[in-house]
């Protein structure tokens, strides 16, 4: 009866691991397209893997189908000069947006890094499709006369979900700048060389500069001035010049010195201040 008994319990466990063999390979089939499949990767993920206590295997992703309807933003260039825009008008440009891909391209948002440069898009693109980006600049809201701003695309596109565009423009000036960048170069330490910039008013509306300030200066390496010119020394009558004088400090320290000089005036609805770079290298 005890032997009787063993070969049952024996038998019953052989039959036991029977059936939960046969629902695993069920759970497998539906799992991977074949036993031979699952094999062939549980084998490879060995050996890639020794030393690992998993041998879990997973199902390459689809190649074709569901993970190609992808939308696809591409854009006509990475940069867009407005030229010389009006100083006294909203000045409007357009640039075309790709979508590449087989799905709609949403767009979701464009950001500015200044309000002084906005774009619109519509809401989609369709598979294949283009829109234009509509792009305005605001010359009220520059300050002084050069403007490169970026605009951020934010759209659906899985790979590349911001595209960026830069915008250019220069304004009409009001007055004429010579020369934006005063470079004295080389300079003994010990010598206080003196240089100048000469500002010209440009339109009918009369020009008067206030002051001249630095900007963000911890120590002050120039002695700044300015002097209006005398009218009969005027490039064109009617039209009033400055010269705004930049001579090296007693007190500069040794080394690299750039500046930027902020000339203020309040005779222009747009143009309020505009800046001069001041750059020397003391030995």
């Amino acid at each position: 009866m005890k032997a009787q008994g063993i070969i049952i319990l024996v038998l019953g466990a052989l039959l036991l691991i029977t059936v939960f063999g046969l629902i695993g390979m069920e759970g497998d089939e539906r799992e991977y397209e074949s036993d031979e499949d699952f094999i062939a990767q549980v084998r490879a993920g060995s050996r890639e893997g020794r030393g690992s206590t998993s041998t879990t295997a997973s199902r390459p992703p689809s190649v074709a189908g569901k993970d190609d309807l992808v939308a696809k933003i591409d854009l006509e260039a990475q940069v867009h000069d407005m030229g010389i825009i009006a100083r006294d008008a909203l000045s409007h440009g357009q640039l075309k947006v790709y979508n590449r891909g087989k799905i709609s391209l949403r767009i979701r948002k464009i950001d500015t890094q200044c309000n002084c440069t906005t774009g619109s898009l519509p809401d989609k693109i369709p598979p294949g499709g283009e829109a234009n980006l509509e792009i305005t600049v605001n010359p009220y809201l520059i300050p002084g006369f050069y403007s490169r701003k970026i605009l951020s695309i934010h759209s659906n596109d899985a790979v590349r979900s911001v595209a960026r565009v830069e915008v250019r423009a220069q304004v009409d000036p009001e007055v004429s700048v010579d020369p934006r960048v005063l470079d004295f170069g080389a300079v003994e330490f010990g010598d206080l060389p003196e240089r100048s910039v000469r500002i010209r008013q440009l339109t009918e509306e009369d020009f008067v500069i206030s002051r001249v300030e630095a900007k963000d200066a911890e120590e002050m390496p120039f002695v700044v001035t300015h002097q209006e010119i005398p009218e009969e020394n005027w490039a064109y009558p009617g039209k009033r010049e400055y010269d705004v004088r930049v001579a090296v400090s007693p007190s500069a320290g040794r080394g690299d010195h750039t500046i930027g000089l902020v000339v203020h005036t309040d005779s222009y609805r747009r143009l309020k201040a505009f800046g001069i770079r001041v750059e020397m290298a003391l030995q």
